[in-house]
């Protein structure tokens, strides 16, 4: 719930989004693709009106669009069981404690596992249509690689911190 928690609040984050593409070097227009897609997931633009972006590349994000309304569900919902569990938990400490080793210790064991791998398995869980694109597409261009490798650094740095606090 922690690291769900954590992509929600810097999904929408458009100044991370413009530190994140200007240092991976995104196309010069990325930003303001960025703001397109983030209004596109939610519900401001029809996906009709984003322009220069192939009908592939627009499926992809189809797809995003729909995985980002389920992990918002499936947030939602964690929190609820979660604060169930809290008000019938005898001893709230213990929660709290174990809960946050698991969620510090968690990155800790993605710092092992390649980037890359988890970057594919992510894909090949979550998105059964396309979703590898050539080095020249302007989706690629957009949201480069290393644009995700970031991301994923902020939410899991996130994520590790609220374990921590809830160590403390």
């Amino acid at each position: 719930m922690i690291y769900l928690s954590s992509w929600r609040f810097l999904f929408y984050d458009v100044s991370l989004y413009s530190e994140l593409l200007t240092k991976n070097n995104a196309q010069p227009n990325a930003f303001n693709a960025t703001k397109d897609w983030l209004d596109y997931f939610s519900g401001k633009k029809e996906l009709s009106s984003i322009q220069d972006f192939t009908e592939l590349e627009k499926q992809h994000m189809t797809d995003v669009k729909n995985l980002v309304n389920g992990l918002e569900t499936f947030m939602f919902i964690l929190l609820l069981i979660f604060l169930m569990l809290l008000i019938r938990a005898e001893n709230k400490f213990k929660a709290f404690f174990y809960g946050g080793i698991i969620t510090a210790v968690f990155p800790l064991l993605l710092y092992f596992i390649p980037f890359e791998a988890v970057f594919d398995l992510f894909h090949k869980l979550f998105f059964t249509g396309n979703w590898q694109f050539p080095a020249d597409s302007l989706l690629i261009q957009t949201f480069p690689v290393g644009f995700f490798y970031d991301f994923a650094f902020k939410i899991f740095s996130l994520g590790f911190i609220g374990g921590v606090i809830c160590l403390i």
